[in-house]
């Protein structure tokens, strides 16, 4: 399978009832953390059940979130940047950026889950990221994304599974690295098509962020006309002096 994969919208399974158990997941990945988002929930809440959403989701395909999304999707792309990173081949990410883009015909993206993904870019790569989703997402769009502010991170991106609105659950990670600590004015102008929505500051080490893609500006007004203008057919000259 390549970077990009298409996986459209299924119907959707009901919520569990009695929270505290996560999705199913892979065999041998054993999660143990539990995040509350409250982004996540921000950005849940401004969709209605049952719509006709695009999703575009940034991270590596999980089963369980197609299911939870699809309530409000009508379709979900997949689109596991990591892997074009993560093999250092330049061609591989221009390639994946070029083809971010919705696989049916509309205004574009209503939301994306960057997940963690940005902390794992340089600076230029993350602004042609952000470049790129402020082509692809739709007027009021939203992306959602988690910035680390502690001093280390996970080695790869987390595999985020959403275990209810304000609840995501992902795999207790064995390796750690420098984080960049990107600042959320670096955030802010690498998405500069966007303004910052919702911010909050988490205990674990996160910041997580829900930008808003601006609406286009209003068509300028038509020129007033000149004071100077020649006068209109049969309409009388003034007169100096009057």
């Amino acid at each position: 399978m390549g970077w990009f994969s298409r996986l459209r919208s299924r119907p959707a399974a009901p919520e569990p009832a009695g929270q505290g158990k996560a999705p199913g997941k892979p065999p041998g990945e054993t999660e143990t953390v539990r995040l509350h988002s409250l982004a996540l929930g921000d950005l849940l809440d401004s969709l209605v059940p049952g719509g006709a959403y695009r999703f575009l989701d940034l991270g590596p395909a999980v089963g369980s979130n197609i299911d939870y999304l699809s309530r409000f999707a009508l379709s979900v792309q997949v689109a596991d940047l990591w892997g074009s990173v993560a093999n250092g081949d330049p061609r591989s990410w221009e390639r994946a950026i070029e083809s971010l883009e919705p696989e049916t015909e509309g205004p574009g993206f209503h939301a994306v889950l960057a997940w963690d993904l940005l902390n794992y870019l340089t600076p230029q790569r993350l602004r042609e990221l952000g470049a790129r989703l402020g082509e692809v997402t739709r007027p009021e769009g939203r992306v959602f994304a988690l910035a680390y502010y502690s001093r280390e991170m996970p080695a790869e991106p987390l595999r985020y599974r959403i275990a209810d609105r304000e609840t995501l659950t992902h795999p207790e990670p064995h390796a750690l690295r420098p984080a960049p600590r990107y600042p959320q004015r670096a955030l802010q102008q690498a998405f500069a098509r966007f303004e910052t929505e919702k911010g909050y500051v988490l205990k674990t080490g996160l910041q997580e962020f829900l930008f808003a893609r601006r609406p286009p500006p209003p068509p300028e007004p038509p020129p007033e006309p000149s004071e100077s203008a020649e006068p209109a057919e049969g309409e009388e000259a003034p007169r100096e002096g009057t």
